[in-house]
């Protein structure tokens, strides 16, 4: 009897220790997917082909900003009134883009002279390219060292865009008048 009990421990045993290494194993996979799925999992770029780009910046009344070489960058629209009181660079939320965010160009424009910049990012719309913080921050980098500086330069950060705002604010705090951070809450 005694042969019995403990030559069934040993099963038991190696059947415990076969399920502590299934779920060990199993863990493992599902942190590796996690990791390499992790820019999906925090960034949602809609993706628009460049004639939806042009329809929806028309619709909106905005129009392709570009840098130097050409390259789309975002949107802008340059305001009516003049002389300008200064410039206005937004960065917006995960899952929106450039030509969404006319909504922002309406209200401070409505207010006063003000042009109104917006930045595309990297893998947002039709912007080549993949969303990184990097990225992200490399992007809104190049768009505030093509503003003018003669005038103030203000910056609008919407939930993603309010640590890419904070960002350039940290990063050229001589040139940036002032700073908008809005986040959203839940009801």
């Amino acid at each position: 009897m005694n042969q019995t009990i403990s030559g069934s421990k040993p099963t038991l045993r190696r059947r415990l220790g076969r399920l502590l290494l299934y779920c060990v194993g199993l863990y493992l996979l599902i942190c590796t997917g996690c990791a390499a799925f992790q820019r999906r999992l925090i960034y949602f770029p809609p993706g628009f082909r460049p004639e939806q780009v042009d329809q929806l910046a028309q619709s909106a009344k905005l129009e392709r900003w570009k840098n130097p070489s050409g390259q789309a960058i975002g949107m802008k629209r340059l305001s009516s009134k003049q002389p300008v009181m200064g410039r206005v660079l937004v960065v917006y939320g995960n899952g929106s883009c450039a030509t969404g965010c006319a909504h922002y160009a309406d209200v401070i424009q409505g207010i006063a002279a003000f042009d109104v910049f917006i930045v595309e990012y990297p893998g947002y719309a039709d912007r080549p390219g993949s969303p990184s913080q990097k990225s992200l921050f490399r992007a809104a980098d190049e768009a505030f060292q093509l503003l003018a500086t003669n005038r103030p330069v203000y910056l609008v950060g919407e939930s993603l865009g309010t640590g890419v705002a904070a960002y350039l604010a940290g990063t050229h705090p001589d040139q940036v008048a002032g700073v908008i951070l809005l986040g959203r809450t839940t009801d």
